[in-house]
């Protein structure tokens, strides 16, 4: 096999290896993009299921804040215990902050009162 020979081998197996990877580009051209994966739509709740979650995490994020609070007490919480009640107060205090969604019905804690006319 000659030099020029070994040379148009040693291209062509080049080109051959180049056009195979994905994303490989030729002098001149553009490298295609990669697309971003899909994200995951959050499925659509109704306004009765969204405030029915959302009661039941508040229900679990006070469950677990009172029986942390509880092992507070009782002087029996470790480091990591300790920093889980933290967190999650913060949590819950921010979770009691949250307005509603609109059109959300039945969320409000407190029964709408009838204002009296003004004269």
């Amino acid at each position: 096999m000659n030099l020029r020979a070994a040379k148009a081998f040693a291209l062509a197996s080049m080109a051959a290896l180049l056009t195979a990877l994905p994303y490989s580009a030729f002098a001149g051209e553009k490298r295609p993009t990669p697309t971003a994966p899909a994200q995951k739509k959050a499925p659509a709740f109704t306004p009765e299921e969204r405030a029915n979650r959302r009661q039941q995490i508040k229900e679990r994020l006070t469950k677990q804040v009172s029986e942390l609070q509880k092992k507070k007490a009782s002087s029996t919480i470790n480091d990591e215990e300790r920093q889980r009640l933290q967190r999650l107060e913060i949590l819950a205090s921010r979770f009691g902050k949250q307005t509603p969604p609109a059109g959300a019905k039945g969320t409000v804690n407190t029964p709408a009162v009838a204002k009296p006319a003004k004269k």
